[in-house]
């Protein structure tokens, strides 16, 4: 029986990474700022455009304020959320550590063990820094390959592989 541990931890680059991740699962999660970012420039040359262009009366007042709103929105969203998002949950990956076997995915945390059956785990994600193992649609835990302290990320994979078959993807 195989058996695989890792260290637990995430920086803020790491759940800024995950945050992306959560938002784009199953797409490619990489142009998800790209994106955002064309939208915005779109909009703020649309409402450039009908502030100091020609006429259109009150509307442009509007899309000004549309603007400003969709700004505000998406700075929250990617700068200012995140950020405080971490402090919450950067204390529930103290003290942890994770175990691996052919059975099962372990969370040993002081004497304490959560058990998690791969028959239970909805799905898993790999990416080059990460695994998110997902076992609720409520709860992702994020395992960054960088702390394996036995076996190797590569081994991990194919526990995943022969237990969760489809339900393991991987985006390396």
């Amino acid at each position: 029986m195989k058996r695989l541990e890792a260290d637990v931890a995430l920086s803020f680059e790491g759940y800024k990474t995950f945050c992306k991740f959560n938002s784009m699962r199953n797409k490619n999660y990489k142009s998800a700022n790209v994106r955002i970012y064309v939208i915005m420039a779109v909009i703020f040359a649309v409402t450039i455009y009908m502030f100091f262009g020609d006429g259109f009366g009150y509307n442009k007042f509007i899309m000004l304020a549309v603007s400003v709103l969709f700004g505000w929105y998406y700075f929250n969203a990617l700068v200012l959320a995140p950020k405080k998002q971490y402090v919450k949950v950067k204390e529930g990956y103290s003290g942890k550590k994770y175990v691996m076997t052919d059975e099962a995915f372990e969370v040993h945390q002081g004497e304490g063990v959560d058990t998690f059956y791969y028959d239970d785990i909805l799905k898993v994600y790999e990416i080059e820094e990460y695994f998110y193992v997902y076992v609720t649609n409520a709860l992702c835990l994020v395992v960054d390959k960088s702390l394996f302290t036995l076996g190797t990320p590569e081994d991990f994979a194919e526990i995943l592989e022969e237990n969760l078959g489809s339900f393991f993807i991987s985006f390396v």
